[in-house]
This record gives C-alpha cells, sequence and structure tokens, in this order.
C-alpha cells in the first residue's frame, strides 16, 4: 500500500489534525475551484463533459474529532467532536479520481441522515443546491500532501452538515 493510499484509508481520523487556515493557498486555478460557493458537482459535471460518477467509499457512523473551523462561527458551538453519520465518497471525472469529499452529520439529525442515506450513487451537490433554505456558513482551507482541502460548514434550516472536499494532486494537474 502507497504512502497516499494509507493517509486516505483514515483520513477522516485525521481530519482533526489538519491545518485549517482561513485563507485558501495562492494556486491560481485552484484557488478559483476551492473558493467557488456554487455546487463542485455542476462544476465536475460540466468539465467531464457528462463522463461523471460517485464512488461511494463508505457510510456509517463516525465517532472523532473533525476540528473547528476557522473562524468559528455559531453553527459550529457544539460541533468539533462526537458522533456523526459519515458518507465517503470518491468524485470521478472521465474515469479518474478527482475528488475525495466527506460529509459528515452530527447523529442527532436523524431525519436529515435518512435523506442523505437514499443518495446512494447520486451526488451530495445535486440534494444540498435544490434545498432552498441551504447556508453555507464558513469554509476553511488546507494544503494537503496528497492535495487542497475545503472544509465547509453548511446550515440546513437547523441542521448542520460538515462537508470535506480534497481536490486530489492529478485532478489539479488537470485544471491548470
Amino acid at each position: 500500500m502507497t504512502d497516499t493510499a494509507r493517509i486516505l484509508q483514515d483520513w477522516p481520523i485525521r481530519c482533526a489534525r489538519i491545518d485549517w487556515q482561513a485563507a485558501p493557498p495562492d494556486n491560481g486555478v485552484a484557488r478559483d475551484w476551492l473558493t467557488d460557493t456554487g455546487s463542485l458537482t455542476a462544476k465536475l459535471l460540466s468539465l467531464s463533459g457528462g463522463d461523471f460518477r460517485v464512488d461511494v467509499l463508505r457510510e456509517g457512523r463516525f465517532f472523532g474529532a473533525v476540528g473547528r473551523p476557522v473562524p468559528q462561527p455559531s453553527v459550529a458551538r457544539g460541533a468539533g467532536h462526537g458522533l456523526y453519520w459519515q458518507r465517503e465518497v470518491l468524485l470521478c471525472g472521465r474515469n479518474e479520481g478527482w475528488v475525495r469529499a466527506l460529509t459528515l452529520v452530527p447523529v442527532r439529525h436523524q431525519a436529515l441522515i435518512r435523506r442523505l442515506r437514499r443518495l446512494g450513487r447520486q451526488p451530495l451537490g445535486a440534494f444540498l443546491f435544490a434545498q432552498a433554505e441551504l447556508q453555507r456558513v464558513t469554509m476553511d482551507f488546507a494544503t494537503l500532501d496528497w492535495g487542497l482541502a475545503r472544509r465547509s460548514w453548511f446550515r440546513l434550516g437547523t441542521q448542520e452538515i460538515i462537508l470535506i472536499e480534497v481536490f486530489l494532486d492529478d485532478f489539479l494537474v488537470t485544471v491548470q
């Protein structure tokens, strides 16, 4: 197993140890992808010419720390450590893994979790951006050995969603 594969295998656990920053890295085109507040799914679909798929890597409960947002909005008062439902996917375009994404929802939001469980291989973005009450409360960023990451804290009514997306190195080369 390569070092990258080993890191990717347990990266939900590593999320709390990532050095998240309020400002994105100054990285040209990649910065535009990181800071875009629209639907990543829609952008990836367009870039791939429709050759796009979602590979679900795991779903289930996750107990751990996901860190706190930078800066800390009110949504995060009780967030950061606890029991979550997780959905981890690989977003693929043109038959290549482009973005590794981890969705975390506090287990107290059972109604939302039931809706997300029904997504199957459908992208989260298609669901999220169809919700009129969706708010992206904050976004922070990190540079990793295997890509650039952004962590978004969403509010959907009174429910919270944490979404961590890692733009993998091979994808970053594609968009440069």
